[in-house]
């Protein structure tokens, strides 16, 4: 019987706590890799992630007093960045006929495999003129064209115009323009902030990859540029009645926007993305490099470190004559123009 107690205390000390028995973890789920996909099949995967991890499929965030930003999720995946000789060619044929710029189209180049291991949430709609707002207020923050920077407009260069003005008619629910890439950085900083999450502008692979969203064309809606009407707000018919000056030909439909449109007017891509092209372009987080597809590895590629070009800007907005996907350029990150815009990504994907 003496023996009795040390025994069992020896016992108690060594059985797990009962806190140990946490609630269950939620498993990272593998990136998939069956790729080109269709909407049905990037629905599936968003809600098979969401479950995975716990956490919905679309999110909102309060940034002010009724001002809120919509995302989604955006699931691991493997997909084919780039474009290939063949696009080039088509893409040379549309350069003769709309009176494109030529010149770096080459950096799309050689396609590559990429996978994306960490999901992440993608703001459905582009960063808009009433979010931004609230972030001005709050933070009293004054943007590099309101400082006297570089701003271009669509006739030139403008001492006047900024995301306020930036030289036509904008309502609260069109994408904020003529911010520079620090103004975009800095939106991203204070809405971390505010919110408590992760939120930053997509580097580029991200931003391709959402873009896409399963489909290998040129274009969101297939490979034939006539086909987009509904799909995207970019130099038309409709904007060129109202500046008849621009050089070149206007795509063959009318979208019935001159400049901006309120977000979301257009149709949206398989993972539920608005205005991924068109409508304002969107600054990326890292840098442009001319050579990085050649260099780029195949699982979550960093950003390229050559900082003698410019900052990323992908999609196509209001004044472009180039919707394709894949197309990529660049610009000094303290000019703005009013085709600059942003969007953002929430990288903190835990249950919260």
């Amino acid at each position: 019987m003496p023996c009795v107690k040390p025994l069992l205390f020896v016992v108690l000390m060594v059985l797990p706590p009962l806190a140990a028995s946490a609630a269950p973890a939620t498993s990272q789920p593998e990136a998939y890799q069956a790729w080109p996909f269709n909407a049905k099949e990037a629905a599936k995967r968003q809600d098979e992630t969401a479950k995975a991890l716990g956490i919905p499929m679309e999110m909102t965030l309060d940034l002010a007093d009724k001002v809120q930003m919509k995302f989604i999720l955006i699931p691991a995946g493997r997909f084919m960045m780039g474009s290939t000789k063949q696009d080039m060619d088509l893409a040379h044929q549309l350069n003769v006929k709309y009176g494109n710029k030529e010149g770096i189209y080459d950096s799309e180049m050689p396609q590559h495999e990429v996978t994306l291991t960490k999901p992440f949430y993608m703001s459905i709609y582009h960063v808009t003129k009433a979010q931004f707002a609230a972030f001005v207020a709050d933070a009293n923050y004054k943007t590099g064209c309101e400082k006297g920077t570089e701003t271009y407009v669509s006739q030139g260069k403008s001492k006047d115009a900024s995301w306020k003005n930036p030289g036509f008619e904008q309502g609260d629910d069109h994408p904020v323009v003529c911010l520079n890439w620090f103004d975009a950085d800095a939106f991203c900083k204070w809405m971390s902030k505010k919110t408590g999450r992760t939120i930053g502008l997509p580097m580029e692979t991200q931003w391709e990859y959402a873009c896409r969203a399963g489909v290998a064309t040129m274009f969101l809606w297939g490979d034939d540029l006539g086909a987009g009407a509904g799909w995207c707000n970019i130099w038309d018919r409709t904007t060129q009645t109202k500046l008849p000056s621009r050089s070149g030909t206007p795509i063959s439909w009318s979208d019935n926007y001159v400049f901006t449109s309120p977000v979301g007017k257009f149709k949206p891509n398989n993972f539920g993305l608005y205005d991924m092209i068109g409508n304002a372009e969107q600054w990326c987080a890292d840098w442009w490099g001319k050579d990085y597809y050649k260099n780029c590895p195949k699982v979550d590629p960093p950003p390229s470190n050559d900082s003698s070009n410019g900052r990323n800007r992908r999609g196509a907005s209001w004044s472009s004559k180039w919707p394709r996907i894949a197309f990529r350029q660049y610009f000094r990150p303290e000019v703005a123009s009013d085709n600059f815009g942003m969007r953002v990504i929430c990288t903190d994907v835990e249950p919260k």
